[in-house]
């Protein structure tokens, strides 16, 4: 039962972190939230999470096949795509200013954010069918 709990709040705050990116990019719209020579790692940092999140999704529908380990290793992905934007935004070699930089990296902290919700969902799912705790 405390697994549901914890498992509600995480999933109210991914909406949450969901929400600040759509808000972002309708603030910039029509102009893109972040410069073009960043957007692959945005798209790759989308299709990584929104594809945790309908494995998280089948583990809470019947187990779906999906394990903690299985959302871990996809959550680890994100977190180095978001380190390389963030050295990329910190590099001499950025060009886009400090606006730019600052919404980019927020961003990108909303995605891994979100990963990380639901690795720390599936953590508690795992407890409640194991009864242990994965590290």
């Amino acid at each position: 039962m405390l697994a549901v709990v914890y498992g509600a709040d995480r999933i109210e705050r991914m909406g949450d972190l969901a929400r600040h990116v759509a808000e972002a990019v309708c603030r910039a719209h029509p102009h893109p939230a972040v410069p073009t020579a960043v957007m692959p790692v945005f798209e790759e940092l989308g299709r990584a999470t929104v594809g945790m999140g309908r494995q998280l999704t089948m583990m809470l529908a019947d187990g779906g096949g999906v394990s903690f380990e299985l959302l871990r290793d996809a959550d680890e992905h994100v977190d180095r795509l978001h380190e390389g934007l963030m050295r990329r935004i910190e590099g001499p070699n950025w060009e886009h200013g400090v606006s730019a930089a600052v919404q980019a990296a927020l961003l990108a902290r909303f995605y891994e954010r979100f990963g990380d919700q639901i690795v720390s969902v599936a953590r508690r799912l795992d407890f409640a069918r194991t009864g242990e705790l994965a590290p």
